[in-house]
């Protein structure tokens, strides 16, 4: 299949041998994952109830995050919307603190 568009793709070869092209990057969500945990145990958690609350609501949020990537990959999905949830998944730890910010629930 040949691509007329500028961006880069990443070609698949299904199993009826034909090629697919998929540009959702399925190898940066590992890194990604890996990163946002490592980053939310750091910037979230500390002893009090409201710490557990905001651990829980990140690692909610990062399961949807891995449901929805799942799904990219059963449904093969060609659009560009990983670079969106890998970005999401990094700075999941601003979005949970703005989110407890904006609810009103502070230290």
């Amino acid at each position: 299949m040949v691509n007329t568009r500028s961006e880069m793709v990443e070609e698949e070869t299904s199993s009826r041998g034909v090629k697919e092209v998929s540009t959702w990057r399925l190898l940066y969500m590992g890194p990604a994952i890996i990163a946002g945990i490592s980053l939310q145990l750091m910037i979230l958690p500390c002893m009090c109830p409201i710490g557990a609350a905001k651990m829980q609501s990140a690692l909610i949020l990062d399961g949807l995050i891995l449901i929805r990537f799942v799904g990219a990959r059963v449904f093969r999905e060609r659009n560009r919307g990983w670079v969106f949830y890998v970005i999401l998944c990094v700075t999941s730890p601003l979005w949970i603190e703005l989110a407890f910010w904006v609810v009103g629930i502070r230290h």
